[in-house]
């Protein structure tokens, strides 16, 4: 989630051409967005590992010019460069994907009605609470859970998946979770509220 809260923040205009390596949050900013992650970000505990992205990040954009999607293309890549995140080569298959459309929430139960593998891993109350969501920009991601050496599960068509781990401790994790995808939809309009 970390990925699409700096991806909302960079598609905002910079306020000049200057450009802070230093964030700094105020008392009010900070727990309004503490307030605002923990909406969009499913609570973990002390046990779970943290979702990030292993594989290199592809972006896609959709639903404005050309020249505007890939303005928004170039600058995610630069921005998951610059936090040390490997960028995928040209033609490589999106897992970032940001659309603009006319209306978020019956674009997102487009998604889910038409069984869109952009929501496979969410359950039905995580959608319920994605498209409830009153604010023009919905936001998810898909992950899934692998060893800690990046072995995927096996999955069978009449059991549970299978996952092997090579060793287990209590000083490190067997598993890491991976984020396999990241979707934004932005409703159009949301651009006319912003500056």
């Amino acid at each position: 989630m970390l990925l699409l809260a700096t991806l909302a923040l960079a598609l905002q205009p910079l306020a000049d051409d200057r450009r802070s390596s230093d964030i700094v949050v105020h008392a009010p900013e900070l727990q309004s967005t503490r307030a605002a992650l923990d909406s969009v970000a499913p609570p973990l505990r002390a046990k779970d590992p943290v979702a990030r992205f292993t594989d290199p990040i592809c972006a896609a954009s959709a639903g404005l010019t050309d020249a505007a999607d890939h303005l928004i293309v170039d600058r995610v890549e630069e921005l998951a460069a610059s936090v040390g995140l490997r960028v995928g080569s040209p033609g490589c298959a999106p897992n970032v994907i940001i659309m603009f459309v006319n209306n978020g929430k019956t674009a997102v139960r487009r998604l889910l009605t038409r069984g869109s593998p952009g929501v496979a891993s969410q359950s039905l109350d995580d959608m319920r609470r994605i498209i409830a969501d009153p604010s023009p920009v919905k936001a998810w991601t898909e992950t899934e859970i692998r060893s800690r050496d990046g072995d995927r599960p096996i999955y069978y068509a009449d059991k549970a998946p299978d996952l092997r781990v090579a060793t287990s401790s209590i000083v490190s994790l067997p598993v890491r979770r991976d984020i396999l995808s990241a979707t934004v939809v932005i409703d159009r309009d949301a651009g006319r509220v912003v500056r």
